[in-house]
């Protein structure tokens, strides 16, 4: 009954979940807070194989090869999760579930839609079982407009590469799994699939909307005998990225890249004592990162990386006890062997309710971009660059003893869930957490803060920007609380509430909030499953008002931060289904996403993104 026509809209009302859309195709999605361009804190799984893009420390969602139509279920970690899945399981860990090959609970669907905004979608989804053997296969199209032009098309100082293309994001995606059922406990799989297509995306400082052209593709082996479990796989993304906008009177800003990963791991489950009451878990992984782009120092980068992990849970009467410690290796000598650690104990308090409490710390690595940038940047100002350097150049170029610390994270939570009855269901949940060394790049430096000229370049070099971590210590606290009814049949209601507040504490020891951020968000879910086989659905989201550092030139090429206000928003959406022929195959949908846009103007969810607009569309899905 969801209005949401990509995967990041589908996560718009998990409580305590940050997504803005700065275009059409560019969501940026965090948890509890700390968002922004190229959000680069949360792990983002397609069953369990991580989507992470190494050399920015992001996730493309246009790029992911899957459709909306094959997701099962998705699985949220709300905090800390890299005792379990590793660096870059900073603010928490998104699984999306993708549908079991051979399902018998699952049809076989073909779906369409299409309506305003340049929406277009369609996919295929099948599925068979021959007795061990199941297979599925999935194949998708979409499109979406441009929510708008960046600059005048009439404009003859400004010129882009893509002409006047009206469409934010066109991609394919194909899919297919095959596994073979070895015996009662074994079992064997192998799967891949591709993305190609063009999308919008903003970049970080100065670099801001490019357009990636892209091929996303990834095979997989799956391996299970017993109490081991083996995986390998490959992810592959290649692809040209270039400046959307340029001077018409100087170069495109962009190039080739091709990032590739290797992943093998291996884990080990056994369950122990009077009726299993302790289980121990215990995994090796190793995983090779290798990047070639042009904005990056010459030459392939390479970084292999080790990890080990063991975690217990024992259950004593009421009281369940988990921990977790994790060892991850990293090439950079700076960032080195990290420990992560993670306990939580869950209590029983009655039939159907539990009190949570859970600590643990995490780690971020600094990614390629923010290690091997060698990069002129114009600074807008003509005839004057500045020289964006990552970590390792610096190391190398300037200061030996220079050092980019990962990010990390310490946090403590305390939940309560009631679900003791079949008619509804209580969560509320608090938390706390400090974050260090956080990293940004940094101010212009420029000796005597003389301008100097570069013949090669043609231009005058302001100075060198690096890549560096910030002094302030973050101190963050908030909560969450949701409630669901299904006290009438049919009918399903569900409402949530968040809060945040996030405050920097400078080296000597003043404070200021951070207000990068929705302080208050609240959504509200209703859907009602008619006696006439007709079904509509409304949901509500509200944001609160945002202040955002925005970084920009001044006329010296001096790096300048200018506060820039979000207005608050509310996002209203509808959808009807009608069941023509009863539930059994055939459905029509007409759906209203951000309708309120029609009627006071669109909204925007970051400073530099774009007017987020409405879309009214139909849809037929067959399942067969």
């Amino acid at each position: 009954m969801s209005t949401a026509s990509t995967v990041a809209e589908l996560l718009q009302t998990v409580p305590g979940l940050d997504m803005m859309q700065l275009t059409a195709s560019n969501p940026e999605v965090s948890i509890r807070g700390f968002n922004q361009r190229l959000s680069n804190k949360v792990l983002v799984l397609v069953d369990g194989r991580t989507v992470y893009m190494d050399f920015i420390g992001s996730t493309l969602w246009s790029a992911l090869p899957l459709t909306l139509e094959d997701i099962e279920r998705i699985e949220i970690i709300r905090g800390p999760g890299s005792a379990i899945y590793g660096a870059n399981a900073f603010g928490g860990v998104i699984n999306i579930i993708t549908r079991a090959p051979g399902d018998v609970s699952q049809q076989n669907q073909v779906s369409v839609a299409g309506g305003s905004a340049g929406l277009a979608r369609g996919s295929v989804n099948l599925a068979g079982r021959d007795d061990r053997l199941a297979w599925k296969t999935t194949a998708g199209v979409q499109q979406l407009g441009r929510w708008s032009q960046d600059a005048d098309p009439s404009r003859v100082d400004v010129g882009s590469p893509y002409g006047d293309h009206p469409y934010s994001v066109q991609s394919a995606t194909a899919s297919a799994m095959l596994q073979w059922q070895l015996s009662e406990k074994g079992f064997v799989s192998v799967s891949g699939g591709v993305n190609d297509g063009l999308s919008e995306f903003y970049s970080l400082g100065a670099l801001r909307l490019f357009g990636i052209d892209s091929t996303s593709t990834n095979a997989r082996v799956d391996l299970g005998l017993g109490p081991l479990y083996v995986r390998s796989f490959y992810n592959r993304f290649g692809a040209t990225a270039q400046s959307w906008y340029a001077p018409t009177s100087g170069e495109v800003l962009g190039g080739d890249i091709l990032s590739q990963a290797w992943d093998t791991e291996a884990q080990f489950n056994e369950s122990f004592g009077a009726n299993n009451q302790h289980v121990l878990t215990a995994g090796v992984g190793f995983r090779l990162k290798t990047i070639d782009w042009v904005f990056l120092t010459p030459g392939v980068k390479v970084e292999p990386h080790v990890n080990g992990y063991i975690q217990q849970q024992s259950t004593f009467g009421p009281v369940t006890l988990n921990g977790a410690i994790r060892i991850d290796r990293h090439p950079l000598e700076n960032v080195g062997t990290r420990p992560t650690a993670r306990l939580s104990m869950v209590t029983r308090v009655g039939e159907g309710r539990v009190i949570r409490l859970n600590g643990g710390n995490a780690f971020r690595n600094p990614t390629f971009l923010e290690s091997y940038t060698d990069l002129y940047l114009s600074t807008g100002v003509d005839g004057v660059l500045v020289n964006s350097m990552g970590s390792e150049v610096v190391r190398e170029r300037t200061d030996a003893n220079y050092r980019l610390e990962p990010e990390k994270i310490r946090s403590i939570e305390l939940g309560f869930l009631d679900q003791s009855n079949d008619s509804f269901r209580f969560e509320v949940a608090a938390y706390g957490y400090q974050v260090l060394d956080l990293i940004d790049l940094g101010s212009v430096s420029a000796e005597d803060n003389q301008l100097e000229f570069d013949a090669t370049k043609g231009a005058y070099i302001a100075g060198e920007s690096r890549f560096e971590n910030e002094t302030p210590v973050f101190w963050a606290g908030g909560g969450e609380v949701e409630g669901a009814w299904f006290g009438v049949p049919g009918l399903d209601v569900r409402l949530n509430y968040s809060f945040e507040r996030i405050v920097s504490v400078a080296e000597d020891g003043s404070s200021t909030p951070s207000n990068a951020h929705p302080t208050h968000k609240g959504h509200a879910v209703v859907a009602w499953r008619s006696p006439w086989d007709l079904d509509v659905s409304m949901t509500v989201s509200a944001y609160s008002a945002q202040s955002w550092p925005i970084r920009s030139y001044d006329a010296a090429g001096q790096v300048a931060v200018d506060l820039v206000d979000v207005d608050a928003y509310t996002i209203v959406s509808n959808k009807l289904v009608w069941h023509p022929f009863g539930y059994d195959d055939l459905d029509l949908s007409a759906s209203a996403w951000n309708w309120l846009a029609l009627l006071q103007g669109a909204h925007t969810e970051y400073p530099l993104g774009q007017p987020v607009g409405a879309r009214l569309y139909g849809g037929v899905a067959y399942r067969f």
